[in-house]
């Protein structure tokens, strides 16, 4: 199945979201952002520090 990411950031998952990361600066930051608020937004998780699925920009 192809990856959609002509999608909202909001709608992606995962692998579309790393995907999406690597065609720029501006991407990045979006796909990095999404994941933050997705992270933030679970209640129910150990007091744990958030950990980034992107690669490293290089």
């Amino acid at each position: 199945m192809p990856l959609k990411l002509n999608q909202p950031v909001n709608l992606m998952g995962p692998n579309e979201l790393i995907a999406y990361s690597q065609q720029g600066e501006q991407q990045y930051a979006a796909a990095e952002a999404e994941l933050r608020k997705r992270w933030d937004s679970c209640k129910n998780l150990p007091k744990t520090e958030f950990k980034s699925i992107l690669p490293p920009r290089g």
